[in-house]
This record gives structure tokens, sequence and C-alpha cells, in this order.
């Protein structure tokens, strides 16, 4: 499996929001949600500004504030490598890599 630059990522997520397809739409916001977790809503600051539509923005902050202000434990990768993996690892629970490939493969079409 190939990493993605976070950078290319997010300019992806502008052109699939402004896209046709309203299933791409709202992955493309699920991976954003999920994304903010892991790096913060700073580099979404673009988006949200000038790409984003209202509804999209304000379906967006709901869901944000709706998963801030419920207490988790920090996000950990479902991810690793080899040498990396905690003792008790069960591999399976990807859900970040399948959203991307979901918003990958629908996107480009």
């Amino acid at each position: 499996m190939k990493p993605f630059p976070v950078k290319d990522i997010i300019t992806a997520l502008g052109t699939v929001f402004n896209g046709s397809n309203g299933n791409a739409r709202e992955i493309a916001l699920l991976l954003m949600l999920e994304m903010t977790k892991w790096i913060g809503k700073a580099p979404f600051n673009n988006l949200l500004d000038n790409v984003m539509r209202s509804a999209q923005k304000t379906e967006f902050e709901k869901l944000y504030s709706e998963s801030t202000a419920v207490p988790s434990r920090a996000p950990t990768p479902s991810l690793w490598l080899r040498k990396e993996r905690p003792a008790g690892f069960v591999p399976g629970t990807l859900s970040f890599t399948y959203l991307l490939t979901y918003l990958l493969t629908y996107s480009l079409m």
C-alpha cells in the first residue's frame, strides 16, 4: 500500500465537494471529519472558506462539534508496518483506508 500526501488528499476533496455525486460528497465529508481527528482542523481552512458550499460547511461543523463533544481516546493507526505492530494487533478494521479508497475510486470516474 502506498501512502498519499495529505496535501494531495485535501486538494482532491475540494474537487469531490463540487462534484455532482452525492454519495461521493458524503464520503468526502466523513473522510474530512476523520482526518481532522488526526491532523486537526487548520489544514482544511481553505476548503471550509473557499470551496465548500454553506450547507456542507454547516453539516461539517455539526458533525465536528458532535465528534469533539464526546470525550474519546486519541486515534490510533489501524495500519502498521510489520516491525511497528503492537502486541495483540488484529488487522481488519481499516475504516480510514476504506474511505480513502472509495473516495478516490468514485471521484475519478
